[in-house]
């Protein structure tokens, strides 16, 4: 790739990223919404000096699925520096940051998806301080169980078969936590079932819906979009 489509792209990421500043795309969100994040690797955009780039993005999708927005990026590449831990904690916080002091967007704001990446784990555990659950995404999660030979049940139902409501969400709760892990998955169970009653405590806060499903509560779109 030439230094002409570099410059484009890097173009593009600043609008993205003063986008981000100015609120514009996060200004459009009425209704409940979640984030997603992780790094996106760009191995098409080459150049002789610069070839290994990568992007953190963070996006936000609704609880419905009806819209997507990517709201942040921060380009990087070797030879110019690193995009760790510390500087996808920093993204994602300052997209919180901007959300938090948003009344409207606070209230609506659900929760985070995320993989299990090491990378993100600092920025995850800063959101968890803030009290917004980060749920580990189910296709990845599924993706680790089958390598041990397992198949998930009871997370799989909850996210794509179960229809919540107010008046018996907690109950269902409870008797999911009380059923059988997969074998050696008790605490992930224990964790995820924790992080997912949160989500949906702020769901049923956020707009008194009549149900909530989670079918789209997940990083598909998200891990589709980096694929491109």
């Amino acid at each position: 790739m030439g230094m002409h489509s570099v410059t484009r792209t890097l173009s593009y990421v600043s609008g993205k990223e003063e986008a981000m500043k100015k609120g514009s795309a996060l200004s459009e969100i009425n209704e409940p919404f979640f984030i997603t994040f992780d790094e996106y690797h760009l191995p098409l955009l080459q150049h002789r000096v610069f070839t290994d780039w990568r992007v953190l993005v963070v996006a936000f999708t609704t609880l419905s699925g009806s819209n997507y927005r990517v709201i942040y990026v921060r380009p990087m590449c070797t030879g110019l520096g690193v995009l760790g831990g510390d500087e996808i904690k920093e993204g994602v916080r300052e997209v919180a940051h901007y959300i938090f002091d948003v009344p409207k967007l606070k209230k609506m704001f659900l929760g985070a998806v995320a993989d299990n990446c090491p990378a993100n784990n600092l920025a995850k555990d800063y959101l968890l301080g803030l009290g917004i659950p980060v749920l580990y995404d189910h296709e990845h999660l599924c993706g680790r169980f089958a390598m041990k030979s397992l198949r998930d049940v009871r997370l799989r139902w909850v996210y794509e078969d179960a229809a919540f409501r107010k008046a018996s969400y907690k109950a269902v709760m409870t008797q999911l936590r009380s059923a059988p892990a997969l074998d050696g998955q008790a605490a992930e169970y224990s964790v995820q079932l924790e992080r997912i009653e949160s989500f949906l405590d702020r769901a049923f806060a956020a707009t008194d819906p009549s149900k909530v499903r989670l079918r789209k509560v997940n990083a598909r779109l998200f891990e589709s979009v980096g694929k491109v």
